[in-house]
């Protein structure tokens, strides 16, 4: 699983920074964004961290939805190559 930062955006009202990311799994990709409230001195890895940690349920979820795309799948045994 490839994992890239699409944007970190500080510059966003109310108070909040916005991490995107770009989340790869073989030929599938996702994206998510999530807003972390802005406080002094944090750095944009703790940002990052914080909102990959309160991803991290939905990029589970997905990668669970695609684990099977591009697989062979044998119907006579009923389980994949």
């Amino acid at each position: 699983m490839k994992v890239t930062v699409n944007r970190l955006d500080k510059t966003i009202v109310d108070g909040k920074c916005v991490v995107n990311f770009l989340i790869e799994e073989g030929d599938s990709a996702f994206a998510i964004e999530k807003q972390i409230t802005l406080v002094d001195g944090k750095s944009n890895e703790s940002y990052t961290k914080e909102a990959y940690a309160l991803s991290e349920d939905e990029i589970d979820a997905w990668k669970e939805e695609v684990s099977t795309n591009g697989r062979e799948f044998d119907p006579v045994s009923g389980t994949f190559a």
